[in-house]
């Protein structure tokens, strides 16, 4: 039986991801506008106990087989099964070659600024259940629309602009969030304070985001803004940075700057030594890559 349209098209991007530099958990990323596509590839059997993301994924197998645990149950993933992993879950991880070849995965992440645009975008819709498993049903994951969704997705890295690769990345995250799995890839956590502070920034990522600033912004209190935001499990500090880096991340990938210094200053950064800095920790790949 041949392979799908879209595993065909995720087996070519996993052989173009071989060619990225791997961060230091031996992934390779590939920056797009809005998200940034992770490969996975291992020659040798890999068990990995208590591993956890930063931030959710959706990952598709390619080769080999996969198979996470997490409490007392373990899903199976082979070639062409795709699942969703929320951040901040404790798994253990096997992943085994076959005979064939080696273990290979590609991973997607959305940025923030996506996220929150679908969460406006369902903030009215009726609720819908959750998924009751990390793994995409079939009738979703082989269904039709996200079949064409990420086919379509895939077929614009590199040959659409920014604007239309944030429209199909909204399109394949609305599916999957319609199909259960908003819990795991919307955690509620972020739809309060911290996506409006995150919002506000992105529109102006080089003005005074000063904690009196944003609270005059919000009309709450300083101490209530510092609060707030640790309830929500973060600070004021990580979400200005993190607006800030996915700008000049857009900024550089959709080639709206055509040097690192430029994507630093209009990004808030007076240093362009630091936001390169802080850049490869968050992204995993050097500012300077994307400008090329």
């Amino acid at each position: 039986m041949s392979p799908s349209p879209l595993l065909t098209a995720v087996q070519a991007l996993a052989v173009r991801l071989d060619r990225q530099t791997p961060d230091g958990a031996g992934i390779n990323w590939l920056s797009v506008p809005f998200a940034r596509f992770g490969g996975y590839f291992r020659r040798q059997r890999e068990r990995l106990v208590d591993a956890s993301l930063s931030r959710p994924i959706l990952f598709i197998v390619v080769s080999g087989t996969k198979h996470v645990t997490t409490g007392n149950t373990t899903l199976d993933y082979r070639p062409g099964d795709m699942a969703v992993l929320p951040a901040g879950l404790p798994l253990t991880v096997l992943n085994l070659p076959d005979d064939s070849g080696p273990y290979r995965s590609v991973m997607l992440e959305f940025t923030d600024t996506v996220r929150d645009r679908c969460r406006q975008s369902l903030a009215d819709a009726p609720p819908v259940p959750a998924a009751a498993s990390l793994s995409l049903p079939p009738d979703l994951a082989h269904g039709p629309a996200l079949q064409q969704a990420m086919t379509h997705l895939l077929a614009g890295v590199d040959t659409v602009d920014a604007a239309l690769m944030e429209h199909r990345l909204l399109e394949v995250l609305l599916i999957l969030c319609r199909g259960g799995y908003a819990d795991h890839l919307l955690p509620a956590a972020a739809q309060a304070l911290s996506a409006r502070l995150r919002a506000m920034v992105r529109q102006a990522p080089d003005g005074d985001w000063s904690a009196g600033a944003v609270a005059r912004l919000l009309a709450v209190s300083v101490p209530t803004l510092h609060r707030r935001l640790r309830a929500e499990g973060t600070t004021l500090r990580a979400e200005v940075e993190s607006a800030r880096l996915e700008h000049g991340h857009t900024l550089l990938t959709s080639r709206q700057v055509s040097t690192v210094t430029e994507a630093a200053l209009r990004s808030g950064y007076g240093s362009p030594s630091r936001f390169a800095s802080r850049f490869r920790q968050r992204f995993g790949a050097n500012p300077s890559a994307l400008s090329a």
